[in-house]
């Protein structure tokens, strides 16, 4: 196995195949999303207050499921530029930064209950 660190490992023209671990790897990736975004597709279905942070995780999982099935295939077929590690390292940093902002969405759950019961008991006195 070549060096990890190196920019030769990341940046080759000519990436090797990925070692038998590291496929199976991104095959039960594969696996967790799809079932990720089946999960969260019935769940963003059902109302309740966590519904639009369903709806974002279904987004999640849907698109690193089509990323996932993408990497898998160059891989496989061993295109090179598209089996080029560096498309792990982005897609990595993607994953990350998607979940952060969820996360964020997740914080602001309280304050959107709270919003959510004022306007219903505003409503309550409006006529309709």
């Amino acid at each position: 196995m070549q060096n990890i660190l190196t920019t030769k490992f990341w940046f080759s023209n000519n990436p090797p195949a990925l070692l038998p671990i590291f496929f199976n790897l991104l095959i039960i990736a594969l696996a967790i999303f799809l079932l990720a975004s089946l999960a969260f597709y019935v769940l963003k279905r059902k109302k309740s207050a966590y519904q639009y942070i369903f709806s974002y995780l279904f987004d999640f999982s849907l698109t690193n499921l089509f990323i996932a099935i993408l990497v898998t295939f160059f891989n496989y077929e061993k295109i090179t530029f598209f089996s080029a590690r560096f498309w792990l390292i982005l897609w990595f940093i993607e994953l990350l930064t998607w979940l952060v902002f969820i996360l964020i969405k997740l914080k602001k759950i309280p304050e959107r209950r709270k919003r959510k019961e004022k306007e219903k008991e505003f409503k309550k006195y409006i006529p309709h």
